[in-house]
């Protein structure tokens, strides 16, 4: 649902296993709801109103009422609600009854599986709806923004009438040219009012054959009487507008020519305001004749198809300008053939060859073509981006079992390991350094499954397209002395070599881009590079080029089979099976670090090795500043001296402070406690010393988030660091944007802990 509303669902049922089984069928299906479950009828009329549901779910048969009941209360206090009537037998009689008392669809509760596909229709023709009703009263605002300009032009009149003359429209202009008030003019005959006797048969004729032929006739100079009997000269036009198959309605335009010079002016005014409003017209105009020839053109089509002019345009042969110079052939033959009104979907040229798709809404006039041409290219993009998503939603479906066997496998791995050594833990039989192997397996068994959660949560942001890229000024050395300290142990346990070069001058040690993402890509190649290396070792290389930065990490591993250099950058895809059971891994890694390079704008490869082993490289854009003086993080003691400090601890979870606490406790730091957003605000209001403040976001009374916008408004000194166990996409700008200095996710480790302590402090 992306950041779209939740659905409220409002069911009423009785029967509390099939109101779980429905709610549990429709988040199976992927709905974000929020729901409300009633069993009387009184309840139901209440919460109907308080609720306020997007849709209701109701079984037919419920203690005090029934379905029809629930379709006969929703038809009188909102029957734009749909209705999904469920039950727990088959009764055709039932289900028609329903169905015709307004009910949207009608679900046997053993078919529960068909429920969110009921629902997601619903909403989608609920939805349509909407916009239909919305499309409506724009069109009704539309047309009486056209009845007011009628009404409201001064110097012509227009009367509407039936094809006997009856008179349905008189503007003000026709009040003022013929002397009779709208009020005494509608509903008499046209007949009657203006047209003099000896013209009768004449315009009844005229009006014959505008209805014969849905034509209208053009302008004529008339002699039509006013109300105090007097005659007037007009020129008048009529129209015919057909409204069902024997219905009519005319028109008439008159213009007074009794100052004939007046409405010449006013007529050459007239058509210069259409001609610049066809020329100024955002939708594309033009005029051909039947050979192939531009007459016309309008501004709006040639900056459709990027001419720098209609001049320009008009030089060139119409057929130039479609990709399939038949469709034009086809459209001539249509408009000759059928004398009307034609519309025609196409696909046409740009001048830089660009296709744009359109409709031509074309007619064939006396010696030309005229046409308008709406540019639909973005419609049909939406259409294919449709189509798109609905066969990347068929492909998930097809997938999702092979991906949960494959995840099961890689959780339950780790699990296996913590549970079973857990249990181990609580056999007296084993002497005490027994048991320490047991907790440092218990340790790395818990990395190992926080890796692959971690690794699971990313590639579901990746495919989802939800990665957020945080550029920021970092050092580049930094981080490498960071990945070196953090592999020198898993390579030197392995005898392998390890080294790392930067080819970099002093200046462009220091650059902005993401650091985290650099880290984490780097961090999956390493990874993979000790993971496939048994004997010889790994480097790290980084060489400035040009604007841009060069990663590589070569090793002398078991390198990677010919053919498969696509493969391996597919998720939970390694090249054989027998290295997946040899050597473990969910398959990953690769693809998230292909996405994290690719969305910094760089490139991530396979390079051929002849020696051996595999060469991982990526390159990305990079801005250089240059290098200040910084402390190097491996200077940096492991446990800095705060004894000088108090530190504030807001978590509602006594285990996770506890933790935190006995991070804390070798720095020297005091501490003081909140179990909720208020009690924070409180303990900040009467103690002033207090240096820095622990934030989980998750909290009761206040959440965090507000309690830390009331905080920075009393003491905006007072840095706040948000430890939330939220990892999601935006979450750590969420907490940013409320005031936080700094936020890091839970589970916390303590390098990375000192090191926002550090940055916030100093």
């Amino acid at each position: 649902m992306g950041n779209q509303k939740e659905i409220r669902i409002l069911f009423a049922e009785d029967n509390e296993s099939d109101f779980e089984l429905a709610v549990h069928e429709l988040k199976s299906a992927g709905l974000e709801f929020i729901s409300e479950c009633v069993e009387k009828r009184a309840d139901f009329e209440k919460q109907l109103t308080l609720f306020q549901p997007d849709i209701i779910i109701s079984d037919y048969y419920l203690s005090d009422f029934n379905g029809l009941d629930v379709l006969a209360i929703v038809s009188v206090i909102n029957p734009h609600i749909p209705i999904i009537i469920t039950t727990g037998s088959i009764n055709e009689e039932t289900a028609v009854n329903c169905m015709k008392s307004g009910a949207s669809d009608y679900v046997l509760k053993d078919q529960f599986r068909r429920l969110p596909i009921s629902v997601k229709e619903i909403l989608h023709k609920k939805q349509l709806l909407k916009a239909k009703l919305a499309s409506e009263a724009a069109i009704r605002k539309s047309e009486e923004r056209f009845s007011s300009l009628l009404n409201n032009i001064s110097d012509i009149a227009v009367q509407g009438y039936q094809k006997d003359g009856t008179i349905k429209y008189w503007n003000k202009a026709s009040e003022r040219l013929y002397q009779y008030r709208a009020e005494e003019a509608l509903g008499k005959n046209l007949f009657d009012l203006i047209v003099p006797t000896d013209l009768n048969d004449y315009v009844r004729t005229r009006f014959n054959q505008m209805i014969e032929t849905e034509q209208p006739f053009p302008g004529e100079e008339f002699r039509l009487r006013r109300k105090d009997g007097q005659y007037i000269n007009v020129i008048s036009n009529h129209a015919v507008y057909r409204l069902t198959e024997n219905e009519y309605e005319l028109y008439s335009i008159d213009i007074d020519l009794s100052a004939r010079i007046n409405a010449e002016n006013a007529l050459q005014a007239s058509e210069k305001k259409y001609r610049n409003l066809v020329e100024n017209s955002l939708i594309g105009i033009y005029q051909s004749t039947f050979d192939g020839r531009f007459l016309f053109v309008n501004e709006a089509f040639a900056r459709l198809l990027e001419y720098n002019s209609p001049e320009e345009l008009i030089a060139i042969p119409v057929e130039a300008i479609y990709l399939y110079p038949d469709d034009r052939t086809e459209l001539v033959q249509s408009i000759s053939e059928s004398q009307s009104t034609c519309d025609f979907e196409t696909i046409l040229l740009t001048k830089s060859g660009y296709k744009k798709d359109v409709i031509i809404n074309a007619s064939s006039e006396e010696n030309y073509i005229a046409g308008m041409v709406l540019d639909i290219t973005a419609r049909k993009a939406a259409e294919w981006e449709m189509i798109r998503a609905r066969e990347i939603a068929e492909e998930s479906d097809r997938l999702k079992s092979s991906f949960l066997a494959n995840l099961s496998h890689e959780v339950r791995t780790p699990m296996n390991g913590i549970v079973g050594f857990s249990e181990l833990l609580f056999d007296d039989s084993f002497d005490e350094e027994s048991k320490r192997s047991f907790v440092e397996t218990i340790s790395q068994n818990s990395y190992q499954l926080l890796s692959i959660i971690s690794d699971i949560i990313e590639i579901s942001k990746i495919e989802t397209e939800q990665l957020i890229v945080n550029y920021r000024e970092f050092s580049l050395s930094g981080m490498m002395n960071d990945l070196e300290k953090k592999y020198r142990n898993p390579a030197l346990n392995k005898s392998l070599s390890l080294n790392f070069f930067i080819s970099c001058r002093e200046d462009d040690l220091i650059i902005i881009s993401d650091e985290e993402k650099i880290r984490q890509a780097l961090l999956h190649l390493l990874d993979n590079a000790i993971k496939f290396t048994e004997k010889g070792g790994i480097i790290v290389r980084c060489d400035k080029k040009g604007t841009s930065l060069e990663f590589c990490v070569e090793d002398t591993g078991i390198g990677v089979k010919s053919g498969s250099e696509e493969l391996i950058f597919k998720p939970f895809r390694q090249v054989e099976e027998s290295l997946n059971r040899k050597y473990g891994g969910n398959g990953l890694g690769l693809p998230i670090a292909k996405a994290y390079i690719e969305s910094l704008g760089g490139t991530l490869w396979l390079k051929p090795n002849p020696e051996g082993g595999s060469i991982f490289c990526f390159n990305l854009p990079a801005r250089f500043k240059a290098t200040e003086m910084k402390n190097n993080p491996e200077e940096l003691t492991e446990n800095p001296d705060y004894s000088m400090f108090t530190f504030l601890i807001a978590e509602d979870e006594i285990t996770n402070m506890t933790y935190l606490k006995k991070l804390l406790i070798p720095s020297g730091a005091s501490f003081l406690s909140a179990t909720t957003g208020k009690q924070a605000i409180e303990i900040i209001e009467r103690n002033p010393r207090i240096h820095l403040v622990f934030m989980d976001i998750k909290m009761p009374e206040i959440d965090g988030l507000e309690a830390t916008r009331i905080i920075k408004k009393m003491k905006p000194h007072i840095p706040v660091i948000a430890t939330t166990a939220y990892a999601m996409t935006g979450d750590r700008e969420m907490c940013i944007s409320a005031g936080c200095d700094e936020y890091i996710a839970k589970p916390i480790r303590k390098a990375e802990l000192f090191r926002i302590i550090r940055k916030v402090m100093d």
